[in-house]
């Protein structure tokens, strides 16, 4: 142990003089010659004067839009531009932040071009014909017609890439074409070391992680690939993109990254549910005393909320007209249990409804079944806990935090439970949808049937306006 101590701290150690270094070169370079700037359209003074006089022969128009006008100009001419900008009316500002490139390995300053770090893995060129991605910057704001220029070309928009920038699979021929567009500025190759790479770089065993691909001609082949590196790996297709799931040692990371169809590798992380408990004991309006974690003031959120002015209405919502979504560890003791007496009264003796669970059930035997070939491994609820109930009282806990209602002034008194009362939520009186994405042990499924949580909260002004409130918590 004490020995791996050390070598980690020498690799720690390399690793920083490295950055150092490269941080040096970065200010070394040649400072950038040219900004950008925005010259404004709106609340022009009358005669003002029109952007192109505005700049002069110092500067270069690179594209109008509705609200504004955006040039390149010289360093030396910006001071003289802003002056005569002022003195006719014209509202100017500069941003050089649309020649930077923040990609997760570091940013670029195209001005500049790219630095490489010493010792980084990069990619010499593409091979003819071959796809790969490239990371390309657009002179301003991307325009519908300009992506439609590079898609013409042949050229896969994959994402966005801040600011001004996308990644693009192309060939080299593709991206020689590309790169004279007269509205892309920069095309460089995706490095491996540009490329996010979230993984433990000092990692003894293993590590599950999700590899994020690129969807271009040639994708078969860089799968097979993949799955010859990660082991058995599954493939999994979504709204978001295309990701193969398994096992990578630390050897491989270098690997898996020189792939040009791979946009980045992330280490699977394990759910853990953040414990609201500690939140709700430093509200003003769930007091506590005598050093315990015992509310003393439970109903003074419930008047103040009735006689807000935010939200008048928020204290009297409907539980079938309004609606919140919990999607965690599930509720109570589900469907056919009972519930706590603060998340009641109505529909027909509380207000929790039970969806949709994301789990596999158990067989008839009580065990987990085997994933079918090609899927990630199954994930059931622990033996000894209901499919929909909540067998670690975080989702009940939640539930609470956003719909409990505390007039009956009964406590927590599962096992987990420190006491606290379920009640003091923010919409007591509103219905509640009881969604199930993990199991007891903070464990998430992810067969092609298991959920994709989002957050759609909003906020006490919209839901003045909205007939229907859903929440979404993960």
């Amino acid at each position: 142990m004490q020995f791996s101590w050390r070598v980690q701290s020498l690799r720690l150690l390399a690793i920083t003089l490295a950055l150092g270094s490269w941080q040096a070169e970065v200010r070394g370079a040649t400072a950038p010659s040219y900004t950008k700037i925005l010259i404004n359209h709106l609340f022009l003074q009358p005669n003002a004067s029109a952007p192109a006089p505005i700049v002069g022969e110092d500067a270069t128009i690179l594209a109008d839009y509705d609200s504004f006008t955006l040039a390149s100009v010289p360093q030396e001419s910006l001071d003289r531009i802003k002056a005569r900008a002022a003195a006719v009316g014209i509202g100017l500002s500069q941003h050089d932040e649309y020649d930077l490139l923040g990609l997760p390995g570091g940013t670029i300053d195209t001005r500049i071009g790219l630095v490489k770090p010493p010792g980084a893995e990069v990619i010499s060129a593409y091979p003819s014909g071959k796809y790969g991605i490239y990371v390309l910057q657009l002179v301003g704001p991307p325009k519908p017609e300009w992506i439609r220029s590079i898609a013409a070309t042949g050229g896969v928009v994959i994402e966005a890439v801040p600011l001004n920038g996308y990644l693009v699979a192309m060939t080299p021929e593709i991206a020689a074409v590309v790169s004279k567009l007269p509205v892309v500025q920069f095309v460089e190759i995706y490095h491996p070391f540009l490329k996010a790479a979230m993984v433990n770089r000092f990692a003894l065993e293993d590590q599950h992680v999700i590899v994020e691909l690129a969807e271009a001609p040639g994708i078969e082949q860089t799968i097979q690939e993949l799955m010859g590196i990660l082991g058995l790996a599954a493939q999994r297709k979504t709204r978001g993109g295309l990701y193969l799931y398994g096992t990578l040692k630390v050897q491989d990371v270098t690997r898996v990254l020189l792939n040009p169809l791979v946009i980045g590798v992330h280490q699977r992380t394990t759910l853990s549910p953040s414990d609201e408990r500690q939140a709700t004991s430093l509200s003003p309006n769930v007091t506590t005393s005598g050093g315990n974690l015992v509310p003393t003031q439970p109903a003074g959120y419930a008047s103040w909320l009735t006689n807000s002015n935010a939200c008048n209405v928020c204290g009297a919502l409907s539980d079938d007209g309004f609606i919140i979504g919990i999607a965690d560890t599930g509720v109570d003791s589900g469907a056919s249990g009972a519930r706590h007496t603060d998340l009641g009264p109505v529909f027909p003796v509380s207000r929790v409804r039970y969806g949709s669970v994301f789990l596999v059930p158990r067989d008839a035997l009580d065990n987990c079944p085997n994933a079918p070939p090609g899927q990630p491994p199954s994930v059931c609820e622990n033996p000894g806990v209901c499919f929909d109930c909540d067998g670690v009282f975080h989702g009940t806990f939640v539930t609470g935090v956003f719909a409990g209602n505390a007039s009956t002034q009964r406590r927590d008194s599962s096992s987990g439970g420190t006491g606290f009362l379920l009640g003091s939520g923010i919409a007591p009186t509103a219905g509640i949808l009881a969604t199930k994405i993990t199991n007891s042990s903070r464990q998430q499924w992810l067969g092609t049937d298991s959920a994709h949580p989002l957050n759609m909260s909003m906020s006490l002004r919209q839901l003045k306006s909205e007939r229907r409130f859903l929440s979404i918590v993960a």
